[in-house]
C-alpha cells in the first residue's frame, strides 16, 4: 500500500491510457449518446450527475480529461449551460468524437475542445496560464488523476483559489496507474494542494465499485 492511493504492479496493467483510446475509437462505445435518455445499468451517466451537482448553470468550466465529452452534453440538457466549456485531453480520437457528438448528435453546441496533454510540462504550463488569465474558471477532473504519473503536479498546477471538483475511482480498470480506497486515501494524496471536502458514492452496492468525490478550491 502507499500512501494516498493503492498502485498497481507495471506487469498487471493490461492496457495503457494510449491504448485504451486506440481500442475504443477502433471498436467504438456503444452506450455513448450526446442526448437523453441517457443510457441505465452504466456508470457514467450516474458518475456525471453526481458531478453536475457540484456546478451551477452560469460556471465557465475548464475539463481536465474531457475523454469523449460527456460532461458538457449533459451541461446542456439539464441545465441549458450558459457559461463556457473547454475540454483537453491528450487524445486526439477522444476529441474527435467528443467535438462531432456536441455539435452533430445533440450535445453541447458551443462546447469547445483542445488537445493537450496533462502529463507533461508542457500541458500544466498551458493549464497554469489559461487559468491564470481565466480566473473565475471552475476546473473538472474527473477519471483523470488515476491514470497519469505527474497526478499531484497537475493539481499544483492550478493556480490558487480556483475552484475544483474531482473524482476519483476506487476500482482497477485497465488504464489505471492507482486506485483510493476510501476519502481518507485520497486526501491523503491531494490535501496538501486542495482546501477541500471529500465523499464516496458508489454506483454498484459492492465493495470498492464507487468514486470518491472531491471538492473545493486549490490552495
Amino acid at each position: 500500500m502507499i500512501k494516498g492511493g493503492d498502485q498497481i504492479p507495471e506487469s498487471e496493467r493490461c492496457l495503457k491510457p494510449p491504448e485504451f483510446y486506440a481500442d475504443a475509437e477502433e471498436t467504438g462505445i456503444t452506450n455513448m449518446v450526446f442526448q437523453p435518455p441517457w443510457p441505465q445499468g452504466v456508470g457514467w451517466p450516474f458518475r456525471t450527475t453526481i458531478v453536475l451537482a457540484m456546478l451551477r448553470p452560469h460556471d465557465n468550466i475548464l475539463e481536465l480529461g474531457s475523454g469523449m465529452g460527456i460532461l458538457p452534453a449533459m451541461l446542456h440538457h439539464y441545465w441549458r449551460h450558459q457559461g463556457t466549456y473547454l475540454g483537453l485531453d491528450f487524445s486526439k480520437g477522444a476529441i474527435q468524437v467528443a467535438d462531432k457528438g456536441n455539435r452533430e448528435q445533440g450535445g453541447h453546441p458551443r462546447a469547445m475542445f483542445a488537445q493537450i496533454g496533462l502529463d507533461s510540462d508542457e500541458g500544466r504550463s498551458w493549464v497554469t496560464e489559461y487559468l491564470t488569465d481565466h480566473p473565475e474558471t471552475v476546473v473538472v477532473c474527473c477519471e483523470t488523476l488515476e491514470h497519469l504519473k505527474f497526478d499531484r503536479e497537475l493539481i499544483a498546477a492550478i493556480p490558487s483559489g480556483i475552484h475544483c471538483v474531482l473524482s476519483v475511482p476506487q476500482f482497477w480498470a485497465k488504464s489505471h496507474l492507482r486506485r483510493f480506497e476510501t476519502p481518507k486515501t485520497v486526501s491523503d494524496r491531494y490535501g496538501g494542494y486542495l482546501r477541500a471536502q471529500y465523499q464516496q458514492f458508489q454506483f454498484y452496492r459492492a465493495p470498492l465499485s464507487g468514486w470518491i468525490r472531491v471538492w473545493g478550491s486549490r490552495i
